[in-house]
């Protein structure tokens, strides 16, 4: 089959199978909690968004543990069958006509395959800038599907656990498995990116509708208006252009033009598990709010709802959580005056969600190598200028970080003004509460975006933090535009800045695509075009999914580049180090840089046969990838002398370290 038609397949099929391990599997917990009486019944469209939030928010807190007892396997087929149960109780419920929904589900599959699938051409392989990211999500995924839980490091070959948030993964390990083959974990991975839009939207509608955002008779209209923000940027496009230009360099994503903040699509299709993290304590704070206003069974029902919540947040991403715990903390001590019980309240969720997430804090500390303290206070630099090359530069940074804000948050920096100058009334205390968590976060989120950086790899808190902040503006901007029926009546410029945050989005399809062609000058040098040697990397490594064993141990050059992508997103086994960013997922720096320094010598530089064996022998390798891409094979122009090839093409070979001589 075709290259691109065999990665539209795979995820054709993720796409249809990931429901039932997801967002059908949550419905069957809300059918449940209608029988208990603790849920209402509601239309199809609503409990299924719910379904989603439980499916994605509440549930990988549980699989964790499951499949540490019971294995993937068993999970699987109990989310399967909690899928069709889901399925079979929304057919039942009432439906309004759903075809622009179609169309619009339609509109984002298409734009989620334009921005991950493969495309080959004349022997060559054109991937997407999103390999970046994807050669971690694959491995992550296929590491789950091979070895279960605790996570094993799918960067660097060691014993114990990773020290790495891969609750996210679990719904991709699940699809994959029930896919039985028909999918690889990248695609996977990529069919629940794609269904990550239905629960942030969802969440988005459900927290509105808690604080009374949303106006009697709007609620139909409040959805569609989520819907559309989830495809809107800010308005930094004009710096985007004016930096390539200036710099004579293409700009592979619009976001860095300057230190990140990524909207909703971009976020999802990038980063989907910082995503389902922001969702989890969303949840979790709407869970404590039903908390506060029930007793008995119901409140220990969603008193485990939003443990559940706050242990995948964590399990999600460490920086999300790290941020909202330093938030809402400071936000609850504030009211203990008002509502005393609100701390208590935290605090058995708190401790419920910690008990979930036990066994995972545990692989964290065993899991990571002992390193710099991860967080650190920071100036946020402005289009690359940072403070630490000049302390007289903190004054203007300072005052130039209104003026980026407002660019970067476009649309939503406006319509957050546009709310608070006509803020709605307010109808009861859960609807107060929201709506001052809201302003919590939002606040909380600008301070540390500002102030605080992570210091592992990249910065991750930095690029996270501001969704606390974003997702607030989001939610106020839909409270502004309900109540404009046309765009035409929104002002020239809320409408300037709603058009204008479309075309960063259209920016980054282009140079998902372009930035991988020979001869053009991108921004970030690890996207390294070599789409002849990638096409036969993707053939060795499904000859080698066809033909080894799951648990063999394949290496390929470790230092042909920063980041190195296809082991991880063509290949279902283990590497013996990945490249050197394999300290991702907790290997010591000292380990990667040691074993790099031994196996690099095997694909750089002459030597005996027997020499190779010993070496991939000693290091646990199994079979050894040679590319036209390592120096020993351009000065042969073939793989090493002595070293036979069970698979080979003229740009790639996979030799059996048991058959070298």
């Amino acid at each position: 089959m075709h290259v691109t038609a065999d990665d539209l397949f795979q995820l054709f099929v993720a796409t249809l199978i990931a429901p039932f391990a997801g967002p059908l599997a949550g419905a069957a917990i809300i059918w449940l909690g209608e029988r208990a009486g603790w849920v209402a019944r509601m239309s199809g469209p609503r409990t299924f968004g719910l379904g989603a939030i439980a499916g994605l928010c509440v549930l990988p807190s549980f699989d964790a543990l499951a499949i540490r007892w019971i294995g993937l396997g068993s999970v699987s087929l109990l989310h399967a069958a909690g899928g069709i149960l889901g399925l079979a109780y929304c057919l039942r419920l009432s439906w309004p006509p759903l075809s622009h929904w179609v169309w619009a589900g339609l509109l984002w599959w298409c734009l989620v395959a334009l921005f991950t699938v493969d495309v080959a051409m004349g022997g060559a392989l054109y991937q997407s800038t999103l390999v970046f990211d994807l050669v971690k999500h694959g491995a992550v995924v296929e590491a789950i599907v091979r070895s279960g839980l605790p996570l094993s490091d799918p960067f660097f070959n060691r014993p114990g656990p990773a020290g790495y948030y891969y609750y996210f993964y679990l719904w991709g390990a699940q699809t994959e498995y029930l896919s039985g083959g028909l999918a690889s974990g990248r695609l996977a991975f990529t069919a629940t990116a794609f269904w990550t839009a239905i629960p942030f939207i969802a969440v988005m509608w459900e927290t509105a509708r808690a604080a009374h955002l949303i106006r009697p008779g709007r609620e139909a209209r409040f959805l569609s208006i989520c819907t559309l923000l989830f495809f809107v940027s800010g308005a930094d496009f004009p710096l985007v252009i004016f930096r390539s230009w200036a710099a004579e360099t293409w700009i592979v994503q619009a976001e860095y033009w300057t230190e990140e903040v990524r909207f909703a699509s971009g976020s999802v299709l990038w980063t989907p598990h910082h995503i389902m993290s922001l969702l989890s304590v969303f949840t979790a704070l709407l869970a404590v709010g039903r908390v506060r206003a029930s007793s008995g069974r119901q409140a220990v029902f969603w008193t485990i709802i939003a443990g559940g919540a706050f242990a995948a947040a964590f399990g999600s991403s460490v920086w999300i959580m790290l941020t909202a715990v330093a938030i809402f903390a400071i936000w609850a001590l504030a009211r203990v005056r008002r509502d005393p019980w609100m701390i208590g309240i935290f605090a058995i969720c708190g401790m419920v969600g910690a008990l979930l997430a036990s066994a995972q804090i545990l692989d964290l500390l065993a899991g990571r190598a002992p390193g710099p303290f991860p967080v650190g206070l920071t100036i946020r630099p402005f289009m690359g200028t940072a403070w630490q090359n000049d302390p007289e530069l903190i004054l203007p940074l300072l005052l130039f970080m209104p003026f980026q804000y407002a660019l970067q948050f476009g649309v939503f920096a406006l319509g957050s003004y546009m709310y608070f100058r006509a803020r709605p009334p307010v109808r009861d205390d859960l609807g107060a509460m929201m709506r001052s968590l809201l302003v919590a976060s939002a606040i909380g989120g600008l301070i540390v975006m500002s102030f605080f950086k992570s210091t592992i790899i990249n910065n991750d808190l930095g690029w996270r933090a501001p969704w606390f902040a974003q997702l607030p503006a989001m939610i106020w901007t839909a409270a502004v535009m309900q109540n404009m029926p046309r765009a035409l009546r929104m002002g020239r410029m809320f409408t300037a800045l709603l058009v204008l945050g479309f075309l960063p989005n259209l920016w980054n399809l282009v140079s998902s695509r372009i930035a991988f062609y020979s001869g053009v000058q991108t921004s970030i040098r690890l996207f390294r075009p070599h789409p002849y040697c990638d096409y036969s990397q993707r053939a060795a490594y499904g000859w080698a999914n066809a033909h080894l064993p799951p648990s063999s141990v394949i290496q390929h050059n470790p230092a042909t580049a920063r980041r190195i992508f296809d082991f991880g997103l063509y290949g279902h086994f283990r590497t013996g180090v990945a490249d050197r960013d394999a300290v991702l997922f907790g290997a010591s720096r000292a380990q990667v840089q040691q074993r790099i320094a031994r196996l690099r010598p095997i694909f750089e530089q002459p030597m005996p046969a027997d020499r190779i064996k010993s070496i991939a022998r000693s290091e646990g390798i199994d079979s050894l990838l040679f590319t036209d891409l390592d120096p020993v094979w351009r000065s042969r122009r073939g793989p090493p002398a002595g070293v036979p090839c069970a698979w080979r093409d003229d740009r790639a070979c996979v030799a059996l370290v048991k058959a070298i001589p």
